[in-house]
């Protein structure tokens, strides 16, 4: 704590030193300014990056198939098969004709459940014991297609659902105690897909037969003797069945009614039938993506230049301390938007990629033999000079182009050359997009955010914060000496009074 005034000298030390310190703080304030603004133009990177890139990430479903050939696939009658298709795939009919649909293995109990009701007529479901009357103690082993789950008296029927679905038999079971029967059936379809119960012993047999009414799955041989009355019956096992059909004249089996051949999807769902597929080109659906491409380039590139055009003010430099304490929060973020304004005026970076998208969209594409070699030859064309490279659509145009030719976007877009001349508008976009962003990280180092340390923005403020931390350690060195030539001015002031004062007392004698 400093004191002044004993000395009744009425200085006021404290303004006194503020005001010598105004001089010696404009260099740290020019510091801590210079580190804000490039704090503040990192965040504008980081901002443009995220632009780019998800342009880029648009730009990518432009060099596929699906996106630039989309295709219609309309069946005959959407009761007997319905279809898809990926795009890329001929324009042409296929006749189907459905013999047998595929199904998987399936056996549901064939009468209620033996239940053993309880004293009251409730039914106790805590134990299979209680539920179904099996042997206290007891327990069997059964196996669906090779795999073993014990089944135990003290188990609830819930747990034993739950061990069987467990088991990695391929085969899921299910108890409905409304309608109090048992459920299994392949998790898939297809002649492959089986229930089989071979190597279960008889007391699980039993137990599926008897008290489960699986009867179709498990039936009494007559084998066994008395005491094990119950052994599993050669060919009692239950399989799924493979979709039978012809496609085109060929005789064909699917292990599932949903499939893919030649690129298009079908979807069997009716048997002794037939119906056509038929895929055409979608031009509707082409005109729509070509016309969110050009969205999204529009908006791409007007974000760019926004940036590029802003003018920078430099009268509004990063606000002090001192400043903001005597002005209003909303003077504050008025005079802040101000000082962010143009912080990547003309930059370089940005300007390229401007001039490099505009020139990906004009140059033609060296190799393609078509009349449509140019975005202008399908109606995409640039408008005034003043707007920046703002793409347009002559919609007529383009769907002359693709009803003369359905592969012209795909030659446009997505063609990949030797170079970049040969390279299709699509291609050359994402190229030079990702150039644009590597060259922003490793200017801002947007990529690792805080942790940056590598970028031209994080060794600039590396220095910067060493430079602070130096002036920082001077400028308060500083202070401390007009402090201590204060306090010693104070000192001396005091011992003068305290002198005058004696001189006074011994002259009034």
């Amino acid at each position: 704590m400093r004191m002044y005034g004993l000395s009744g000298s009425g200085m006021d030390v404290d303004s006194m030193v503020k005001g010598l310190m105004k001089a010696a703080n404009v260099p740290l304030d020019k510091l801590n300014q210079k580190k804000t603004l490039l704090q503040w133009k990192k965040d504008d990177y980081t901002t443009i990056h995220k632009t780019i890139s998800d342009f880029r990430n648009k730009v990518f479903d432009y060099k596929l198939q699906k996106t630039l050939s989309p295709q219609k696939v309309v069946s005959t009658d959407e009761t007997v098969v319905t279809a898809s298709s990926g795009g890329g795939v001929p324009t042409v009919a296929h006749k189907i004709e459905v013999t047998t649909l595929a199904t998987g293995a399936s056996a549901i109990s064939t009468d209620k459940a033996a239940i053993v009701p309880g004293a009251d007529g409730v039914v106790d479901r805590s134990s299979l014991e209680k539920q179904f009357g099996m042997a206290a103690g007891t327990e069997g082993k059964l196996v669906i297609n090779g795999k073993e789950i014990t089944i135990k008296s003290s188990d609830s029927i819930y747990a034993m659902v739950n061990s069987i679905n467990q088991a990695g038999a391929g085969v899921q079971a299910n108890y409905d105690s409304t309608l109090e029967r048992f459920f299994l059936s392949t998790n898939t379809t297809g002649a492959s897909m089986k229930i089989d119960l071979a190597g279960s012993d008889a007391t699980a047999l039993s137990f599926m037969n008897e008290k489960l009414k699986m009867t179709t799955l498990v039936d009494r041989t007559g084998a066994g003797t008395v005491a094990d009355p119950y052994v599993y019956a050669a060919g009692t096992a239950l399989a799924g069945k493979d979709a039978a059909f012809t496609l085109d004249g060929q005789a064909l089996t699917q292990a599932t009614n949903s499939f893919t051949i030649s690129g298009i999807s079908y979807t069997l769902k009716k048997e002794n039938a037939s119906a056509t597929v038929a895929v055409t080109t979608d031009v509707d659906k082409a005109v729509e993506n070509v016309k969110a491409f050009i969205d999204s380039y529009n908006a791409t590139l007007a974000s760019i230049y926004t940036e590029v055009n802003e003018k920078y003010n430099k009268n509004y430099a990063p606000l002090t301390s001192e400043q903001k304490s005597s002005m209003s929060d909303e003077d504050i973020k008025a005079w802040e938007k101000t000082a962010k304004t143009g912080l990547l005026s003309n930059d370089s970076i940005l300007r390229t990629l401007t001039t490099e998208l505009r020139g990906n969209i004009a140059t033609p594409i060296s190799g393609v033999t078509s009349k449509y070699n140019s975005m202008s030859a399908i109606g995409i064309t640039s408008g005034k000079y003043y707007e920046n490279g703002k793409l347009y659509l002559n919609e007529t145009q383009l769907r002359t182009a693709l009803q003369e030719d359905p592969n012209v976007l795909s030659n446009l877009f997505s063609t990949d050359g030797d170079d970049a001349a040969k390279d299709g508008v699509a291609v050359r976009i994402y190229d030079s997009l990702k150039v644009a962003m590597d060259q922003i990280n490793k200017s801002a180092g947007v990529l690792s955010g805080s942790k940056d340390t590598e970028s031209a923005i994080a060794k600039e403020l590396t220095q910067i914060n060493k430079n602070i931390t130096s002036t920082s350690a001077r400028v308060s060195a500083m202070q401390e000496r007009y402090y201590k030539q204060f306090d010693a001015m104070e000192t001396m002031l005091q011992r003068m009074s305290q002198q005058s004062s004696w001189l006074s007392q011994q002259f009034s004698k």
